[in-house]
């Protein structure tokens, strides 16, 4: 038997519900996908320019009388792939401050209160974002990856 004092919970109830259950449930994501992808690019990548260092301090000889151009562009693709990885940490956070409000502006339509922002605005910055957050990212393993392999052909090369 129901409980008279109890409402039961309306559509738009169990809607707002699961709305606000997806925002927390976002930031969650949101966390730990930066945490595992950007401390394993960050990882690699001063990892790379470490052994690299390392490389021509106490392996090769005579440094000067070798080329260095390959190890250079290593350091460089090395140290881009961090920055990229920066600046893909900052367009994410955003990217997902715009999905929060989205959220909230859903929760406010669906309780008939005025909206504070403009969902489709909001849509829009936040998949502009997403792209950006997403082509850093690929960037950030495209120079990695090539930071090894120019690596690995300076010492192939010079050792």
């Amino acid at each position: 038997m129901e409980n008279p004092e109890v409402e039961p919970q309306s559509d738009n109830d169990r809607y707002i519900e699961k709305l606000e259950t997806h925002i927390a449930s976002t930031k969650e994501i949101v966390k730990y996908s930066l945490e595992r992808f950007d401390i394993l690019i960050i990882s690699l990548s001063g990892g790379g320019l470490v052994v690299s260092i390392s490389l021509v301090k106490d392996v090769i000889k005579d440094f000067n009388k070798i080329d260095h151009s390959l190890l250079k562009l290593t350091w460089i693709f090395f140290g881009a792939s961090l920055v990229l990885n920066l600046f893909s940490q900052i367009t994410s956070y955003y990217a997902n401050q715009e999905e929060i409000k989205i959220s909230k502006s859903l929760i406010r339509k669906k309780r008939e209160k005025p909206a504070k922002y403009k969902i489709e605005r909001l849509e829009r910055v936040r998949k502009a974002l997403n792209f950006f957050t997403t082509t850093l990212n690929a960037f950030c393993v495209l120079l990695f990856i090539a930071a090894i392999i120019l690596l690995i052909i300076f010492m192939n090369t010079n050792i």
